[in-house]
């Protein structure tokens, strides 16, 4: 668990985008990053009840939690419902006729809820 996330800050800090925020989004239920940073330290999840397997680490790498600490790059780590990734993931679909698995739909779905949105109106993001 993050080791996506290590890589996309290491490009960004390759390029010099340090200042760009990241939303991490988890799925409810696999979720390892965020119940690490509102514990405060690495956690293990005692289980993976998300449907979104691909997603499912039940323990954060080190790294990425120092990385949510450290405040930079800014890391908002979100959390979706498996019904919003599903839904956006549908969604998907029908707009582009492309069909992803549920890790993408995680992802879609912050923009599709409008999570992003709350997110600028809430001043968290740009």
């Amino acid at each position: 668990g993050g080791g996506l996330l290590c890589g996309v800050i290491q490009g960004m800090k390759d390029v010099g985008w340090m200042d760009v925020p990241i939303i991490a989004i988890e799925t409810v239920g696999a979720d390892c990053l965020n119940a690490a940073i509102k514990a405060g330290k690495v956690v293990t999840l005692d289980g993976i009840t998300s449907e979104a397997k691909c997603l499912g680490a039940k323990t954060v790498c080190q790294r990425a939690f120092e990385y949510s600490q450290s405040g930079e790059p800014k890391i908002i780590s979100e959390l979706v419902t498996d019904q919003q990734a599903l839904t956006a993931i549908d969604t998907f679909l029908d707009e582009e006729r492309v069909l992803v698995e549920m890790a993408c739909g995680a992802a879609l779905a912050a923009v599709y809820s409008g999570l992003i949105s709350r997110l600028q109106e809430q001043g968290r993001l740009p």
